[in-house]
C-alpha cells in the first residue's frame, strides 16, 4: 500500500505523477511517504522488481495452463463413461450450487466440522475473491480504462475484509488440525496426505500476512489499521528492531516464496486433493434430482447384457465424476447403519476404491477383487449415505 495525494489522481482515478517528496517505483505512481489529504490506494508491486513481476505473469501462465490440462484430462475421463441426462432443470440446479456449495448448507448440519469447514471454505473463496479483483484492477480497469478500482473507501473496505477473512481462514485451518490429528475420529484419516494439505494452506495464508505487515511497517500509511492483521504483525516486526531495510528484504524474499507456492498450488489443484474445489461444486450442479430411491430403467431388459455394473466402463459419466467428488470425509460411513452394525460395509471406502481404481491405481475386477459381495450385500438402500454426503455423491 502507498499514499498519493488527491492532486496527483487523474480524473479516471490512475495516479499522474508523484508528489514532490514522492519515490516512483513502478509505472503506476508508487508514494512512499505519508502526505496530507491522501486517498488510500492499493500498489500492487510495491518493493518488487520488474524482473519479479514478469517472472510472475510467465509462471502465471504456465500454472494456469497446467491446471487447464489437468482439468481437461480428468474431463475426458468421465466422459469415457456412458450418457446420463443431467442438464435438465438448470434453475434449480443453481440453487443448489448456491445453497450447498456456495451456502455450505449441508456441511453445516454438523457443529464442529461444519464451522470448520465453511470457515475455511468461505476463508479461502474471499482471498480468492480479492486476488480476482486486484487482478482486475492492475490489469484490466487501469491500463485500459484509466481506473483504479482498489482506492478510496471501497479499498479499505477490501482490505478490512480480506484481512479478517485470512485470519478465519487460519482459525478453520487450526480446527482442522485439532479435529484430524488430535481428536482423530474414526471416520478420519490422520495420514501424512491431509497434513500436508494443511500446511500447504497454512503457508501460503501466513506468507500473505507477512508481506502486508512489511508493506505496512514500511510505508505507515494513515489508514494501516484498516488492515487490522497485517498492522499488528507489522507493528510487532518494528517493535522487536527491523529497519526498513530488514524489512524490503523480508517482504521481497517472502514475495517470491508466496508467489512460488501460490502458483504451485493452482498447477496441482486438478493432480491432488485440491481438484475437489473444481469437481465438488460440479458434482452438486449435476446431482440428482428425481426421487432418491428411483433406480434408471433397464431398456429391452429380455436383452440386455448387463443388468448392472460389472466393470468400469459400465458407469456413466456422472457416476465417474461422484467418484472425483468425494472429499474422504467420512460422513456417509458415520451415518451407514449397516457399517455401524459392525458389517464389512463402508460407503466411503467403496468410493474410494472405485476412485482408485478409475484413475488406474487399484487394479483387478470390480467384482470379488475390487469390491467383495459382502460389502455390497450388507448395504441396506437406506439412503442414509446419499442424504449424508456435502458432495452429493449419489
Amino acid at each position: 500500500d502507498g499514499l498519493i495525494s488527491r492532486s496527483a489522481v487523474a480524473p479516471g482515478g490512475r495516479p499522474k505523477c508523484p508528489p514532490r517528496g514522492g519515490v516512483v517505483l513502478e509505472s503506476h505512481a508508487i508514494v512512499d511517504r505519508p502526505m496530507t489529504s491522501s486517498v488510500p490506494f492499493r500498489d500492487t508491486f510495491w518493493n518488487v522488481p520488474f524482473s519479479a513481476q514478469v517472472a510472475l505473469y510467465i509462471g502465471g501462465a504456465v500454472a494456469v495452463a497446467i491446471f487447464a490440462y489437468g482439468i481437461w484430462q480428468r474431463v475426458q475421463l468421465w466422459r469415457a463413461g456412458g450418457p446420463e441426462n443431467r442438464f435438465d432443470r438448470i434453475p434449480d440446479r443453481v440453487t443448489l450450487v448456491a445453497k450447498h456449495a456456495l451456502g455450505q448448507a449441508r456441511v453445516l448440519s454438523q457443529a464442529y466440522p461444519g464451522i470448520m469447514h465453511a470457515t475455511m471454505f468461505w476463508g479461502f473463496l474471499a482471498l480468492f475473491m480479492g486476488t480476482v479483483l486486484a487482478t482486475i484492477d492492475y490489469d484490466i480497469t487501469l491500463p485500459l480504462f484509466d481506473y483504479k478500482l482498489l482506492q478510496g473507501n471501497f479499498y479499505l473496505v477490501y482490505e478490512t475484509v480480506l484481512d479478517l477473512f485470512g485470519l478465519f481462514f487460519v482459525i478453520g485451518l487450526g480446527m482442522a488440525v485439532y479435529r484430524r490429528f488430535i481428536v482423530r475420529p474414526h471416520r478420519l484419516d490422520p495420514t501424512a496426505r491431509f497434513a500436508n494439505v494443511l500446511l500447504l494452506l497454512f503457508v501460503i495464508n501466513l506468507t500473505g500476512f507477512v508481506m502486508e505487515a512489511c508493506r505496512l511497517a514500511v510505508v505507515k500509511p494513515e489508514w494501516a489499521r484498516w488492515s487490522p492483521v497485517g498492522w499488528a504483525l507489522g507493528e510487532a516486526m518494528l517493535g522487536i528492531g527491523m529497519g526498513e531495510g530488514a524489512l524490503r528484504a523480508t517482504h521481497l524474499g517472502v514475495w517470491l516464496f508466496h508467489a512460488a507456492i501460490s502458483l504451485g498450488f493452482i498447477a496441482i489443484i486438478p493432480y491432488s486433493y485440491f481438484s475437489h474445489l473444481v469437481t465438488t461444486p460440479l458434482n452438486i450442479f449435476f446431482s440428482k434430482l428425481t426421487p432418491r430411491g428411483a433406480i434408471r430403467p433397464i431398456e429391452n431388459i429380455e436383452e440386455a447384457e448387463s443388468l448392472g455394473i460389472s466393470k468400469l466402463e459400465e458407469f456413466s459419466w456422472k457416476r465417474r465424476l461422484d467418484f472425483d467428488a468425494c472429499l474422504e470425509c467420512g460422513r456417509c460411513q458415520a451415518a451407514c447403519p449397516a457399517y455401524l452394525a459392525g458389517s464389512v460395509l463402508s460407503p466411503k471406502r467403496i468410493i474410494v476404491k472405485l476412485k482408485r481404481h478409475m484413475h488406474g491405481e487399484l487394479p483387478g475386477p470390480i467384482h470379488g477383487s475390487l469390491i467383495e459381495p459382502n460389502e455390497l450385500w450388507a448395504c441396506t438402500t437406506c439412503m442414509a449415505c446419499v442424504q449424508e454426503c456435502p458432495a452429493f455423491i449419489d
